[in-house]
């Protein structure tokens, strides 16, 4: 059986939308301007994103036999739901100098968070002209996303400075 065709303009809507991005902008909001906190415990926290994942997988793989193009990566519920446990988990671990005295990859990534998402697109459609990328493992390949993104804003910011950077929004 075939999967259901979505018309285009509902297709384009939901791939440009602010409403896909907006959740994560508010819970960062919320959460760093300490207007909610987290009262779920980190282990419980740990368990649901666990389970998360398996449901993400599951739900890929749903897809990806019905038809679905990219079901690793496009946009599911699951997807939140993931994110909505992994991220607390994240903003904590900041948040707590004692677990992460130096400021470690989190806190680096977190600083340049917006400059990744601005540009990871571009980094990623320059991999896949070489044929080798499409070869890489799953999780392998995400990480050569993000540490290219995270060196290009590191450059682009040392070339432009805090300025310029900041009005690219890669500060």
């Amino acid at each position: 059986a075939q999967s259901p065709q979505i018309h285009w303009v509902v297709s384009w809507l939901w791939k440009t939308s602010f409403l896909l991005w907006y959740p994560y902008y508010l819970l960062g909001l919320w959460l760093g301007n300490k207007i909610i906190k987290i009262r779920v415990s980190i282990p419980i926290l740990v368990v649901l994103s666990c389970l998360s994942l398996v449901l993400q997988m599951g739900e890929g793989w749903m897809l990806m036999s019905n038809g679905g193009a990219n079901p690793g990566t496009q946009l599911k519920i699951t997807n939140y739901i993931s994110c909505m446990c992994i991220l607390p988990i994240a903003f904590w671990y900041i948040e707590n100098p004692e677990i992460n005295p130096k400021q470690g990859v989190l806190s680096k990534i977190g600083d340049y968070s917006f400059g990744i998402f601005l540009i990871h697109i571009l980094v990623l459609n320059l991999l896949k002209k070489f044929n080798f990328y499409d070869s890489i493992p799953f999780p392998v390949s995400s990480l050569s996303v993000l540490i290219l993104s995270y060196i290009s804003i590191y450059i682009c910011n040392k070339f432009l400075g805090e300025k310029y950077g900041k009005w690219l929004g890669f500060v």
